[in-house]
């Protein structure tokens, strides 16, 4: 950071005779726009806004999935995904769509994902998983694993939370899923701003 600052005070930009206010405000905006590309190459899902409705995703089979235009911001240029678990077992839970992508750093990640449940359905809730794996496809290999349930509401929930990924290259799989307690009843519901990215700390990694 101070070398950053040192080399910014030999640009022409820095010249005393410009106003105060201006030269405090430059180191600023330079040091976002030397940080901010680095970071917004790094995000990782393709799509995770469903503005292309699932072109982007993999249907598994599991369950069912569709495009929506319901979107969590009311963007009428975006959209979501609405994902149905109509098991008729206790305890089911359908992944209908994933993307299997590759890191490529090592370090902590984060991930996260939007859902709402409209209500007077069966009982249950959204899930956002991960699972790392060596071999290709996201197929065999695996190393780790996790998730989280994103809780039940008749408005937008959002979850994040992190990982750590140390052997690199590494290929993830990031599913969304249905998560459906009870054996009756069919269970919908809709995910948008999925998102995974490397966590960066005042800038950088």
């Amino acid at each position: 950071m101070r070398n950053f600052l040192s080399l910014c005070k030999t640009l022409p930009i820095f010249d005393q005779r410009l106003p105060r206010s201006l030269r405090i405000f430059l180191p600023g905006l330079l040091l976002i726009a030397a940080s901010t590309p680095s970071a917004l190459a790094q995000k990782l899902v393709v799509d995770g806004g469903f503005a292309n409705g699932l072109t982007a995703w993999r249907l598994t089979g599991e369950g069912s999935a569709i495009a929506s235009t319901q979107d969590i911001n009311n963007s009428p240029s975006s959209g979501s995904a609405l994902l149905r678990n109509a098991e008729t077992i206790p305890n089911s839970r359908t992944h209908p769509i994933d993307q299997c992508l590759t890191i490529n750093m090592p370090g902590e990640y984060m991930i996260g994902a939007s859902a709402r449940v409209a209500p007077l359905q069966a009982t249950g809730r959204a899930v956002l998983s991960y699972v790392l794996a060596r071999g290709s496809n996201c197929e065999s290999g695996f190393t780790s694993f996790g998730g989280r349930f994103i809780p039940a509401a008749p408005t937008w929930t959002s979850l994040a939370f992190f990982f750590r990924a140390d052997e690199v290259p590494i290929q993830i799989l990031v599913r969304v899923g249905v998560d459906k307690p009870g054996a009756d009843g069919t269970l919908e519901v809709q995910v948008d701003q999925i998102f995974l990215e490397p966590v960066f700390r005042n800038g950088f990694e």
